[in-house]
């Protein structure tokens, strides 16, 4: 029989606090080491000459929110596993991303994804672009503060209110005072806390549970939730293997190639090889 915990135990209360102090105290000592460089090339790029491999962890580490743990989770747990053939378009989205977005905004030298919409059509379709996006994030930050603040409000019964503001903050707070180089290393420490925790739940759940690895299988199983490939052509479907290759492919070329947050870090590195060399890093 399982155990359930529906509250923190102390030991999580320190890991959980500590991991937000890291976070914050990385933040600001980049932001004091780096108090000298007043410019903008600094701040939002990090000076242009950060490394491949945090640049790579910390885009993914980016898009990868608690919208998407616990909404492929309940996917998978409530639909079966199909979901998983969204992996085989990523090579592709990568590629496509890191050969060609990159190294045309590399050379191009922009900050800004939306400066080459002015370049090549108008201020206007800059100014337009931007305000979508704006809008486009304010709902994403929003729906991806809720997700977690409302698991932080599950387990420890701190308001859902003040669980948003907290995080909120903090976010905020180290972002403001280490600018993107502050960022990237931060989500890189996440990520690898991240991971760490996955795998390490991973591993407890098979082992508390009877009969391990293959008691697992057989009641998915059972329940019906194992499938590898649906290749029904019909579009009334409600997912097939055709449906999320294409769909995850052009959904994730927003994100990797033409998203904010994934030009301004490509922008971060030296040269434009070493952009497009960060798909692999994904």
């Amino acid at each position: 029989m399982i155990e359930q915990i529906n509250k923190f135990h102390y030991a999580d209360y320190i890991v959980f606090v500590a991991l937000l102090m890291m976070s914050a105290v990385i933040g600001i000592s980049i932001g004091w080491m780096d108090r000298k460089k007043n410019s903008t090339q600094d701040y939002l790029l990090g000076g242009g000459d950060l490394k491949v491999f945090p640049i790579g962890i910390s885009i993914m580490g980016s898009f990868i929110s608690a919208i998407a743990i616990l909404g492929v989770s309940s996917e998978m747990y409530l639909y079966g596993t199909l979901y998983w053939t969204v992996l085989f378009s990523y090579p592709i989205t990568l590629a496509v991303a890191g050969f060609v977005f990159a190294p045309l905004f590399h050379r191009l030298r922009i900050t800004s994804a939306y400066e080459y919409l002015e370049f090549r059509f108008h201020k206007c379709v800059r100014i337009a672009a931007s305000i979508i996006f704006c809008f486009q994030m304010f709902f994403y930050m929003s729906v991806a503060l809720y997700s977690p603040s409302l698991a932080i409000e599950q387990v420890t019964g701190i308001p859902l209110f003040y669980s948003i503001v907290g995080t909120g903050g903090i976010c905020a707070l180290y972002t403001v005072a280490g600018g993107l180089r502050g960022t990237v290393w931060i989500d890189t420490f996440q990520v690898g806390i991240m991971f760490i925790g996955l795998t390490v739940l991973i591993i407890k759940g098979i082992i508390e549970i009877p009969g391990g690895m293959v008691e697992v299988w057989r009641r998915a199983e059972e329940s019906n939730r194992i499938e590898f490939f649906n290749f029904n052509p019909s579009p009334f479907v409600r997912h097939s293997t055709w449906a999320l290759f294409f769909g995850s492919f052009f959904t994730d070329l927003t994100v990797y190639g033409a998203n904010q947050g994934s030009i301004q870090r490509y922008m971060a590195v030296k040269k434009w090889q070493y952009a497009a060399n960060i798909g692999g890093n994904l």
